[in-house]
């Protein structure tokens, strides 16, 4: 879809599109992105009605049916790229609307496979097709993310009523122990675009994401840790008097990264970037507030 709405938009440069040429695009963008939604509702729907039915046994096919809803995530945020100017907050509401839908479900979904896991029967085979489920799962929830960021990217504060309803029941459980890495960086991944599009309403989260951006900063896991510490950035840069109490908090938690003895190696060194990229940023912006003994 994405290729033919790049055409559209090329013929309307060039002026040879048939109709209106104001309104040929807009007409064309409107109908894909619709039906992208309603299509990934239908898709959705199938991988439900299929796991509750069979509540108690794995179903192959429910791989294949996520990869295709991971599929048209993507798909729809290329298209959302192609049209960004042409978005209503209409067809806001109704896309972050259907991503709830898909997160929601995703999460159900994981929950069975957990329970499923703990069953007394479950063997090698089911455990070989678990961790292909999950890992589908996981897919899904990076479109999701890419989705998300889109949107922030080109409605900026007006996003903000949206991301509301998305970080209570949505983003914020995401960040647990218990979770994925791929669930735990998707919070920072957004919030970070929020903070990055517009920090001026972006700090009024800062009791919520400062705190876990400070945890998560020292985290195992180098994916989260990388997502982390470019919040960190963001914050030294844009936050104000927000990042000035935990100045030398962040310095403490950024020089745990610089200075581990593994820090260079190459699962680490994006992380290792960032944190870097922190120092730098701190120092730049809070010099005032840094203990010379840091």
């Amino acid at each position: 879809m994405h290729y033919l709405l790049c055409s559209a938009k090329l013929a309307v440069k060039k002026g040879i599109a048939e109709g209106e040429i104001e309104s040929y695009f807009t007409k064309l963008s409107d109908c894909i992105i619709l039906s992208l939604l309603e299509a990934l509702h239908e898709v959705v729907l199938n991988i439900s009605t299929v796991t509750q039915r069979l509540p108690d046994v794995l179903w192959k096919g429910n791989e294949a049916t996520a990869e295709i809803c991971a599929f048209m995530l993507g798909e729809l945020d290329d298209c959302l790229q192609i049209c960004q100017p042409l978005l209503s907050e209409g067809q806001l509401r109704k896309i972050v609307d259907e991503v709830k839908h898909v997160g929601t479900e995703s999460t159900n979904r994981k929950r069975k496979l957990k329970e499923r896991a703990k069953s007394e029967d479950f063997d090698a085979e089911e455990d070989e097709l678990l961790s292909e489920e999950k890992e589908q799962e996981g897919k899904i929830l990076v479109h999701v993310g890419l989705v998300l960021t889109t949107l922030i990217e080109t409605f900026k504060a007006a996003f903000l009523p949206f991301f509301d309803e998305l970080m209570s029941s949505y983003l914020i459980p995401m960040w647990g122990k218990e979770m994925t890495v791929q669930e735990r960086c998707t919070p920072f991944f957004i919030f970070d675009h929020l903070l990055e599009e517009c920090p001026e309403v972006a700090l009024k989260y800062s009791d919520e994401f400062l705190p876990l951006l400070l945890d998560a900063s020292n985290d195992e896991s180098p994916a989260v840790r990388q997502c982390a510490l470019y919040g960190l950035v963001l914050y030294a840069e844009y936050g104000g008097y927000d990042f000035k109490p935990v100045v030398k908090e962040a310095i403490s938690r950024i020089n745990v990264v610089i200075l581990h003895f593994r820090a260079r190696e190459p699962e680490n060194e994006s992380a290792f970037d960032n944190a870097v990229y922190a120092l730098g940023k701190t120092f730049q912006f809070h010099w005032e507030n840094i203990d010379s003994s840091a």
